[in-house]
Order: structure tokens, then sequence, then C-alpha cells
């Protein structure tokens, strides 16, 4: 009987996960922003305690813009897209 109950136990912990991973890869898409915002302030929550690495880890990264020109090549239509030049001919 407790082989059940460590099973169903596993199994929720398991999809608990899965669907807390899910809500933050959607949330990520969805409000960037926000995201960004509530990590940094739990980084500095962790550094003010003390827990340096935890903190570090969990530093958004610098958001460098990805404008026009940035090179990243995702709408085409930037002078840098060396796709556009192949179907421009």
């Amino acid at each position: 009987m407790n082989m059940i109950n460590l099973g169903n136990a596993i199994q929720v912990l398991v999809m608990a996960g899965l669907l807390g991973w899910s809500v933050l890869f959607m949330l990520k898409r969805i409000a960037p922003n926000f995201v960004r915002n509530q990590q940094y302030q739990l980084a500095n929550a962790f550094n003010k305690h003390g827990w340096k690495k935890v903190a570090q880890w969990l530093e958004p990264a610098i958001n460098t813009g990805g404008g026009c020109g940035s090179g990243c090549s995702t709408c085409g239509s930037c002078p840098s897209n060396p796709n556009k030049a192949k179907t421009a001919k």
C-alpha cells in the first residue's frame, strides 16, 4: 500500500514540475519584462541573505536590444541578413 502512495507522490511532483516549467516558459514569451523584473528581485533577495552563488545564477542576462542591425536575422529586413541578399537576386 505504501508503494502506491509513493508512486502517486512521485507522479504529482513530476507533473507539478512540468507544469511550473511550462508556465515559466509561457510567461517568458508573453511578458518578458515582468519575468526579468521578478528574477532580478529574487536575485537581490538571495544576495541580501548572503547566497551569492544562487544570486549570480538567478541574475537575468543583460538585454542587448535586438533592434535593426543587431545581426539577429529574424525579421529579414536588416542589411546584415544574408538571406535577403539571396532572395533579391
